[in-house]
């Protein structure tokens, strides 16, 4: 419970630290012209969802992990497959892009258990392709907070992306690694 509240401090902090590079003075009322919008955003969507395949290594913390792992006789390096639904909205051009994904995924089919796990992340996707989200995990264990960074290698409508997922909660560290492809079906009406 302890990185949780150290690791809330820590954002907090750092959210507090950079808000004076973005805020601008409430007494120079010219500067809120420049933030007006003159025109109405258009936003671009796509879906990208599609299968997924990986490996997960579990590192335990905690006697009850390991004790979890015992009942089942399971190996801490398991397979993983699912589905990756994935919707993003884009502004024309360079800027980056904003996703939500849910990723639903079975693991440790290959040891003869049945483990699911549901991910919700929320995050930012550039131009190039790198990407990096946050948002919380559930399994039959419990929950977690899982942060993801990646890459999607693309051609035309068809999306590659590899994955590093990393979960955290206070019995053990799941690291993920996630690669699929996506096919893009533009905006849906």
């Amino acid at each position: 419970m302890k990185l949780v509240y150290r690791s809330l401090l820590v954002t907090l902090l750092l959210f507090l630290s950079l808000t004076p590079l973005f805020a601008e003075s409430a007494a120079d009322s010219s500067n809120l012209e420049r933030y007006t919008p003159t025109k109405e955003l258009t936003l671009y969507g796509r879906d990208v969802s599609g299968p997924r395949i990986g490996l997960t290594y579990i590192a335990v913390q905690s006697d009850d992990a390991q004790e979890s792992l015992d009942k089942y006789e399971l190996d801490p390096l398991m397979l993983q497959v699912g589905w990756h639904f994935d919707w993003m909205a884009f502004e024309p051009g360079d800027a980056p892009a904003v996703f939500v994904e849910f990723i639903p995924l079975l693991g440790a089919l290959e040891q003869g258990v049945f483990l699911p796990s549901l991910s919700m992340a929320m995050g930012v996707r550039t131009y190039s392709g790198f990407e990096v989200g946050v948002g919380p995990n559930v399994t039959p264990t419990g929950v977690a907070l899982v942060v993801g960074v990646g890459h999607n290698f693309g051609s035309g409508g068809i999306s590659m992306p590899v994955n590093l997922a990393i979960a955290r909660n206070r019995d053990a560290v799941r690291v993920t690694l996630l690669v699929g492809y996506g096919i893009s079906w533009g905006s849906r009406n």
